[in-house]
This record gives structure tokens, C-alpha cells and sequence, in this order.
């Protein structure tokens, strides 16, 4: 963006200061005689001053790149010479040939006894801009028109690049003081522009010579006007256009993405272009089984982040095209002669079904409804400890992905129960202690769909302690299933419990059979029960520890009236029961 800005700076430039150059002779260190406008601009050529001294440091510095731009401009024997006027009358032609040596510099040069002074004089009156000092670059147009001041340095050369390229597509017009100014544009034979048919556009587009190792260029936009000279040989170079925004890796990444892929390496359906590079989450070049293993991860939250890959945004050459031609750049002489298209996409990586968008009608149905996930939980009184079970109740279900919070730390014994090798494994399922959650991530591998049913377990778990367990609302809760020839997706669910636990939570109960004595039962089969007898008033009057499946208090010496029966177990547990003596 910055260099869009200058270049529409450097327009402007042309049409504010409309005095023209003036004319100069001056003969250089080789006693050529040079001519502004009979020699260049009246010849439709564009000519560099260089204002600069011998001694000057930042003169010296910048002297090899001025060089470099000067052969890419065609070293004097194209369409753009490059002179350098010294501004110090101390400069001769001889010192500024040893300069030139000094830095291999090749375009002419002139001191004071070559007539630099006289030459360099209107440039410092303010005519075209305020003169800061050397070195000071100026561009003249063929039809006189001064562009004054253009910065460069060593690491950006594209500002002069820029007002030259402008300088050559300036059209004819009067001359300048003491010249026709025929001037008149070359044209840009190169041209190009390309296009981004995403939402994310590029943030950078480079030209990269891939082949012969010459300097890349950047673009200031999607086209390419000769705003900086290319080799007259590009067919090394190649646009490489670059979005390095961060994104969030697991935004837009779910289970869902990891069925696209399993279905296109089964051969079930294609994948466009612009899915099969956001597809490629481990950078090797192909889709295969381990992007599906490492999308799985990331799903699950083993891991935060896809390591392999350089930005959060792939990009595709033709992304709407489904040729498997997956292609970040492509030749730039391709894009000229139209033989390809010149569009480009932008997609996050792992988000394949997203990317379906691009060339394909999506058979994929959202839907509003919700899936219910049922928990069943119960108490084992023998093993002293709490039993959940989870379940689904739904037909062809390809693929599954939810996140239950609850404290893993106090479970045990979690198992799955797969009736098959294509049910749900230990594997889809990853236990952070860290984030106190379960988080399933399960596609079935032929994509057929299975069929699951309330009295099916999923997986399940045990627990000494009465665990709080909730669906976490911040994770994408998703259902894949098929209906007919349709793919219906459901990102909505709801946790059934059937708190069977709650239903037989009684420790005990109490009878007065046969009137002689109490008939306690221990429903749970517990062997921590302690069982202790109480008058109406609170006198304790039988304490008793209640090892079996019953036992039984005699009555036969008690008064009739009301008493209290309290059952206690190890854990703090209490049941208080009342009894009529009659």
C-alpha cells in the first residue's frame, strides 16, 4: 500500500510543477558531448540526473545501486540514459572519472570544466521542488516534464523504478526550452493484472524470478504497468501473490473437514483446487491420511496450531477449478499471453468444506435441529462408586464431534464400546485435565454412516464422586450424518441425563414386621452402613454396624410409641427414617 501511495504521488508530481527541463550541453569525462533534448528527449527517451559530488558519503554509498538500476533500464541502450552532474566546483571531469571507476559506474558523468554547474543551477531554485542536498535524483519525461527528487537507497529501488516506467508512458507534447520535445510514451508490452476471487485478498504480490536468481519486485496493487523495468528474458519470473494475516487455527475447523478428505481419498467426491492446498495441512505437496491425522488433533485439542505450514491462509492458482493442479505462483509470460486465467484464492488451511464454496454447488445441508447425547448415570453400591454412560440415538452417522466439560482427574476406567473396527475408538477422544474436558472427534472410515441406538454405548466412565458434567457451549458441537443422497450436517446438541443414581440413592429401608423387632434392608449392598436407633426424645438406645444385605433391631422390650432409625456411611452420607413401636 505504501508504494500504491507513492506512486500516485509521483503522478502528481508531473502535473504540478509544469515548467519544463531546460536545455543543457555538457561534455563528459570521455569528452562525449550530451544534449538534453537533441540527443534524448527530442528521441523519445527518458533521461536520470544524478546530482551528486565526489565526496559526498551518501553518494558514494548509494553509487552501486544507481548502477543497478541503470543496466535494468538497458544501460544507455534503450529507451532511458543516466547522467550524473556534480554540484561542487571542485569536481572536475578527471575527479569524477575516478569516482566512476572507483564504483564500476558506466553512464556519463560530468564535473565543472564538462559544464555541470550551469547545468545543476536550476535545479536548486525551487522551480521543481525544494532541493535538499546530494544525491538528489531527477526524471525527465521525453516531453520535458521534471520529476523531481525521487528517493531511492539500497534496499528500495521501485520509487525510481516507478517514475521512470511513468516517465515512458508520458504523452508527446511541447517542447521544453531549446528542444521540439517530441517526447511520446514505449508502451508497456508487459502488462498484466491478477485477480482474487476469495473474501481474504493478497496483502503482497511478488515477482520472483524462480530460475536465474534475479531480484524479486513487488507490486504495488494486482496489476503490473512497467511501474519498474523487467528483463527483456522473463520467463524465469513468476507472481507470487502472499496474505501473512495470523488467524485463529482452529477458527472454521471441524470434523467436518476431516470427512471432505476421507471422502476424496475414497474416491467418493472431488475436491476444487483451492480445497485440495487448504487440504494439505502437513505441507507435503499432497493430500493424504496424515492431513486427516493432524486435522484431528487439532479438532480434538491435542494440538494448538498446524506446525508445518508458513501462513494461516493457503493460496491456489484457479481455485474454483478441480484439475488437482495445485499451483502459489505461476509464470508471469503465462498470465501476458493469457494462456491460463490470472485468478488466485485465499482460504484458511483446514477448512476444507468451507472452501467447498469455490466452483462446487454444496450438497451439504446445514441444519437447525439439534442432536440429544444421552447420559446415563447410576450407582455402584459394591464398588462404592458413580457409573456414567453416554449414548446417541441416530441413523447413518458419518461423522461426530462435541466437547463435555467436567473434572477428568476423577474418573477411571474409561472404555468405549465399538461393535465393530469402523465404531468409535479410545482415539477419538482426548482427556485434558488442563482444560477439564472430554472432547470427541470421530468420522467413520468408509463413510457409510452407522446407525446408534439409546442402548449402544459410545464410551462411558466411573467416578467415586457425583461429577457436575455440562456440553461446553464454546465448541462447535457437530453431527454428520447422510439422508438419502443428501449430507445434513447439525451444530446444535443437548445432554439427556438419566440420573439413575438419583432414583435408588436410599441407603436403607425400615419395617416393623411380626410388631417384635425392626427390619432393616440395605438397598445398596453397602459394607460401611452404621445403623444406630433413637428415641422421640434423641436418646441413642442401639448402635449397630450393618455388614449384610438386612438386619434386625428387637423391639420386643421397647415402649410403644414413635423412634428414629439413622443410617451413616463412611463417605458422610446420612438417611434419618422414622418407626412406630405399636
Amino acid at each position: 500500500m505504501k508504494k500504491f501511495i507513492i506512486a500516485i504521488g509521483l503522478c502528481v508530481s508531473f502535473s504540478l510543477f509544469a515548467a519544463k527541463a531546460p536545455d543543457f550541453t555538457v561534455t563528459d569525462y570521455n569528452n562525449k558531448v550530451h544534449k538534453l533534448y537533441e540527443d534524448y528527449l527530442n528521441q523519445d527517451k527518458v533521461v536520470v540526473l544524478k546530482l551528486f559530488f565526489v565526496a559526498c558519503p551518501p553518494c558514494n554509498s548509494i553509487a552501486p545501486t544507481v548502477q543497478q538500476v541503470y543496466q535494468r533500464w538497458g544501460g544507455g541502450a534503450g529507451k532511458v540514459e543516466f547522467i550524473e552532474l556534480s554540484t561542487q566546483t571542485w569536481d572536475y571531469n578527471a575527479n569524477v572519472k575516478t569516482y566512476a571507476q572507483g564504483h564500476g559506474l558506466t553512464f556519463p558523468g560530468v564535473g565543472n570544466d564538462g559544464g555541470s554547474i550551469t547545468a545543476v543551477a536550476p535545479y536548486k531554485t525551487g522551480t521543481y521542488g525544494v532541493y535538499t542536498g546530494t544525491p538528489t535524483f531527477i526524471v525527465i519525461a521525453p516531453n520535458g516534464e521534471v520529476n523531481f527528487d525521487i528517493k531511492i537507497n539500497t534496499g528500495d529501488q521501485s520509487r525510481l523504478d516507478t517514475a521512470i516506467a511513468q516517465a515512458l508512458r508520458i504523452s508527446s507534447g511541447g517542447g521544453g526550452t531549446g528542444g521540439g520535445g517530441n517526447g511520446g510514451g514505449s508502451g508497456c508490452s508487459k502488462a498484466f493484472s491478477i485477480s482474487i476471487a476469495t473474501p481474504d485478498k493478497a496483502t503482497k504480490v511478488f515477482l520472483n524470478d524462480f530460475e536465474n536468481g534475479n531480484p524479486p519486485f513487488e507490486l504495488p496493487g494486482l496489476d503490473y504497468n512497467c511501474e519498474f523495468q523487467l528483463p527483456s528474458n522473463t520467463s524465469g519470473y513468476y507472481v507470487s501473490p502472499v496474505n501473512n494475516t495470523q488467524l485463529n487455527p482452529n477458527e472454521n475447523v471441524t470434523t467436518a473437514d476431516i470427512v471432505a478428505i476421507q471422502k476424496y481419498l475414497l474416491g467418493l467426491s472431488q475436491l476444487n483446487n483451492m480445497q485440495l492446498a487448504v487440504a494439505d495441512v502437513n505441507y507435503s505437496g499432497s493430500v493424504s491420511a496424515a492431513d486427516m491425522g493432524d486435522l484431528r488433533k487439532l479438532v480434538l485439542g491435542i494440538t494448538t496450531k498446524l506446525t508445518r505450514i508458513p501462513n494461516s491462509l493457503a493460496v491456489c492458482h484457479d481455485p474454483k477449478n478441480h484439475n488437482e493442479k495445485v499451483l502459489n505462483r505461476v509464470k508471469i509470460d503465462d498470465i501476458i499471453s493469457k494462456s491460463i486465467t490470472n485468478e488466485f484464492g485465499f482460504w484458511k488451511y483446514g477448512d476444507v468444506s468451507g472452501a467447498k464454496s469455490l466452483g462446487f454447488a454444496d450438497s451439504e445441508t446445514r441444519s437447525s435441529d439439534y442432536i440429544n447425547i444421552y447420559l446415563t448415570k447410576s450407582y455402584d453400591a459394591v464398588n462404592e462408586n458413580y457409573k456414567y454412560v453416554f449414548s446417541l440415538q441416530k441413523d447413518k452417522l458419518i461423522g461426530i464431534q462435541f466437547r463435555l466439560n467436567m473434572d477428568v482427574s476423577k474418573i477411571s476406567d474409561f472404555k468405549t464400546s465399538p461393535q465393530n473396527s469402523r465404531d468409535i475408538g479410545n482415539t477419538n477422544f482426548y482427556l485434558s485435565p488442563e482444560r477439564k474436558s472430554i472432547t470427541l472427534s470421530w468420522s467413520d472410515p468408509s463413510i457409510a454412516g452407522l446407525d446408534y441406538s439409546k442402548d449402544h454405548s459410545i464410551f462411558e466412565f466411573s467416578s467415586k464422586e457425583d461429577l457436575k458434567i455440562e456440553l461446553n457451549n464454546q465448541f462447535v458441537q457437530e453431527f454428520y450424518f447422510t439422508e438419502g443422497a443428501i449430507d445434513m450436517v447439525i451444530n446444535d446438541a443437548k445432554l439427556v441425563i438419566y440420573d439413575q443414581a438419583a432414583i435408588s440413592s436410599k441407603l436403607i429401608s425400615v419395617s416393623n414386621t411380626g410388631q417384635s423387632y425392626f427390619q432393616i434392608e440395605n438397598l445398596q449392598n453397602r459394607n460401611d452402613l452404621s445403623i444406630q436407633l433413637f428415641t422421640q426424645s434423641g436418646e441413642k438406645i442401639v448402635t449397630q454396624d450393618l455388614h449384610h444385605s438386612s438386619v434386625r433391631i428387637n423391639s420386643d422390650n421397647l415402649p410403644t410409641g414413635l423412634y428414629f432409625i439413622k443410617a451413616q456411611s463412611k463417605d458422610g452420607r446420612q438417611e434419618l427414617h422414622k418407626i412406630m413401636k405399636f
